[in-house]
């Protein structure tokens, strides 16, 4: 397979991801609406509602992306007039579809603060849902990838349990985007973030990621798709927390076996965004563009308002 095929697999799979199943919020969860009814009914990704709307997961991607393309490497420097000007676009401290890490630290840098001093509570997904570019970018080159990883989310997740997440997803798709199965990948994936845990970013108490997403993919081995949705629900947990949410993301691709199964079981666990964003990308650099339904690709770029094979151009051309 050629690799602008699995580099637009992967932008395909990330738009895919959260473009194609609803967000509802923190509150819709497999817990609480498992034994909804109407919930129950929705057993294929054919029934699963979409408003095929993206939110901080489009906005921030774009700003890597750009920054990427353009400077060939990003900081919080960089970050800090974009993430502005998007807030003045979209109002980000009163707008609910941002977390509150990314609020909290535009509500700093409004009244001054450094940029590289602004994240530094950040716990949530944020650097994670927006780094996939840097992934493409510096494929081939390692140390750059963590480098410029860790540099994206300083300026609103800069500790180590929220870096690990980024550089967890950067480094998988590295490894797939080059051909590497996918347990290879994991593997190698793995290696790395045990090295540089605690390298980069403030020190948190929660447990390793490595740790964590070996966990949670090892649960779901050999589980069917009831039992593995149970599991990643009930023991990974899926909220906005990065040692819940990418975890699951890593449990749900190796449980899933294409992105429609992938969307059905994130759906069924909650209505989060970054997950299956994740998972998606995975597939994505793994099989290629076409394993994504073309008609849902243009109804996200429609409604979203975005080009992504020009996104693709423009970070191959580079």
């Amino acid at each position: 397979m050629e690799i602008t095929d699995r580099v637009k697999g992967t932008y395909y799979g990330w738009f895919f991801g959260p473009g194609a199943i609803l967000r509802k919020g923190l509150d819709a969860n497999y817990l609480n609406i498992k034994n909804n009814p109407e919930f129950l009914k929705i057993n294929k990704f054919e029934d699963i509602p979409s408003d095929y709307k993206m939110y901080d997961q489009l906005t921030q991607t774009k700003i890597v992306h750009d920054i990427i393309v353009k400077q060939g490497k990003i900081s919080p420097e960089l970050f800090k007039d974009r993430l502005l000007e998007l807030n003045k676009i979209d109002d980000i401290l009163n707008n609910d579809q941002y977390g509150p890490s990314t609020q909290k630290a535009v509500k700093k840098l409004l009244s001054g603060a450094d940029p590289r001093q602004t994240g530094n509570d950040g716990l949530t997904t944020g650097g994670a849902m927006r780094c996939m570019p840097i992934a493409v970018y510096f494929r081939n080159d390692q140390q750059k990838l963590i480098e410029n990883t860790f540099e994206s989310c300083v300026i609103t997740h800069n500790t180590d349990v929220a870096i690990s997440s980024a550089l967890a997803t950067n480094l998988m798709i590295s490894f797939l985007l080059e051909g590497e199965s996918k347990e290879k990948s994991l593997e190698s994936t793995l290696k790395i973030l045990k090295e540089y845990y605690g390298k980069y970013g403030e020190p948190t108490t929660f447990a390793y990621m490595h740790e964590r997403i070996q966990d949670a993919v090892s649960w779901i081995k050999d589980k069917s798709f009831e039992e593995a949705t149970k599991i990643i629900a009930e023991k990974v947990g899926f909220s906005w927390y990065a040692i819940e949410q990418i975890p699951a993301a890593f449990a749900i691709y190796f449980a899933a076996k294409d992105p429609k199964e992938a969307e059905l079981m994130a759906f069924k666990i909650g209505y989060g965004h970054t997950a299956p964003q994740i998972a998606c990308a995975f597939f994505g650099a793994e099989k290629g563009y076409d394993i994504f339904p073309a008609e849902i690709i243009k109804k996200i770029e429609s409604v979203n308002n975005i080009d992504i094979d020009k996104m693709v151009e423009e970070i191959i051309s580079k």
